[in-house]
């Protein structure tokens, strides 16, 4: 087997959805098929189980509007209702052949779940069974009800059998718009997923080959996946190198603004420093004239102490004068002529 498996189905509460959740989540009594039953790998979401629990408590409790004799009436939701959508792709190596830990294989998981998403919205769960011949996975989600979506919003089939012919179309105009849908499905999923692994769109049988033409087109396969890996790779190291492009282009842009945002701060700065620088050179000014000020009161103040001291030496001269007796008369009049 080299070529790609992959399959979606629709439940209701009536139809079983939690069996299937069971059988996913690998419940004792529900995957009879399974010889030696293993726990199931978490990929995304929460487990099978829990998914549908909260899948049927959502469609318990949301109601639908109906016309009733011109008045709006609320129901609960039929429980024939399809709302649960699960999707199953395999890997076409046996699982004792292959390494669920290789890089290939995590590739092709990844690019599964990356277009069942693209498709039909995030999953409530994502597990992968390695007990079975194949090694797949199991992808559960469902429209959100609350808001109004039903399945055929988020499943490619039952939106164009709604689409085709209106509502009074019948069968035979709905069931070949609905495989035509699907068929478009599988050539997508092969164009965005298998191709990339070697694996053909369809099986030798369905295709008539023969034994040596199947092996040719295995080949065939084989070299363009080859090829469309290297693209990938190229493109992924020129992701990486544009990022660190973009990185450094970033950093430089930012090493640019913070570069404006200091010159701009020392601009400030500067004009700050010669504003102080002027205020100082005033202040400079002021304090030299106040010097100047101080020095000619200190050259007035000595002056004075020499008068001071003039005027005391003839005062203690007069002192004397009197304490040796000296006529006053003549002092006086020794006074009076000094002053002529």
């Amino acid at each position: 087997m080299a070529y790609q498996f992959i399959h979606l189905n629709t439940y209701s509460i009536k139809s079983g959805g939690a069996n299937i959740a069971a059988e996913a989540g690998r419940v004792d009594g529900f995957c009879p098929h399974v010889s030696e039953p293993k726990k199931p790998i978490l990929l995304a979401g929460i487990d099978p189980v829990s998914a549908w629990r909260k899948i049927e408590r959502c469609a318990n409790t949301t109601t639908t509007t109906v016309v009733v004799k011109g008045c709006e009436l609320k129901r609960k939701l039929r429980n024939d209702m399809n709302v649960m959508l699960a999707a199953v792709a395999s890997y076409p190596v046996p699982t004792s052949e292959c390494d669920i830990n290789s890089k290939k294989f995590r590739a092709w998981v990844k690019r599964s779940i990356d277009f069942l998403t693209e498709k039909h919205g995030e999953p409530l769960s994502v597990v992968l069974h390695a007990d079975e011949k194949f090694p797949h996975i199991h992808f559960m989600t469902a429209p959100d009800l609350e808001a109004g979506e039903r399945m055929a919003d988020i499943h490619p089939g039952e939106k164009a059998k709604q689409n085709a012919g209106g509502r009074k179309a019948k069968a035979k105009e709905k069931i070949p718009a609905y495989k035509a849908a699907m068929r478009k499905y599988q050539s997508e999923y092969h164009d965005q997923v298998s191709q990339y692994f070697g694996h053909a769109r369809l099986g030798p049988q369905r295709q008539r080959l023969t034994r040596a033409e199947w092996q040719a087109q295995q080949e065939a396969d084989r070299l363009k996946a080859e090829q469309l890996q290297h693209i990938t790779n190229q493109q992924d190291a020129m992701m990486i190198e544009k990022y660190d492009i973009d990185k450094l282009k970033t950093k430089i842009e930012n090493e640019q603004r913070q570069l404006v945002k200091d010159q701009k701060l020392t601009k400030t700065w500067a004009k700050k420093l010669a504003s102080e620088k002027d205020e100082l050179a005033k202040e400079k000014c002021v304090v030299k004239a106040q010097t100047h000020t101080y020095e000619m009161k200190i050259r007035i103040l000595e002056a004075s102490k020499e008068r001071l001291e003039g005027f005391n030496d003839k005062l203690q001269t007069e002192i004397d004068s009197f304490k040796s007796g000296t006529d006053r008369t003549e002092y006086y009049e020794a006074q009076i002529a000094e002053l002529h």
